[in-house]
């Protein structure tokens, strides 16, 4: 008995889905080694980060591995330097608007590591 064709619509829509995630790396690491000489990351523990009920599916689904790991292919590719800031690096802690600091204190920390 085949299944009801609904089931097979969700499939496609589903696979295109999993199709844009596994593509969406790709060109955004080639633009972001080419534009620039030296790029800055902070080393998460997305692990720990998972573990958070409130931040496990946005954590997930965002594919951070597959765009670092392409990062560090590609900046050894065109001879760029890719800086990994420690995860224990108070980022978000040295001043009150969170997010933005913690990527204006990578930045800063980026030639400190490297």
């Amino acid at each position: 008995m085949a299944p009801p064709a609904f089931l097979a619509e969700v499939a496609r829509g589903d696979a295109r889905i999993a199709d844009r995630c596994r593509d969406f790396p790709h060109p955004l690491s080639t633009r972001l080694i080419r534009d620039n000489q030296v790029i800055d990351v902070e080393d998460l523990s997305i692990r720990n980060m998972v573990e958070n009920r409130r931040l496990a599916r946005a954590v997930s689904d965002a594919s951070r591995r597959e765009l670092r790991s392409m990062l560090e292919h590609k900046a050894a590719w065109y001879g760029r330097t890719l800086v990994a800031v420690d995860r224990w690096f108070p980022s978000s802690k040295l001043f009150h608007g969170r997010d933005v600091n913690a990527a204006r204190n990578v930045l800063a920390a980026g030639p400190a590591e490297s």
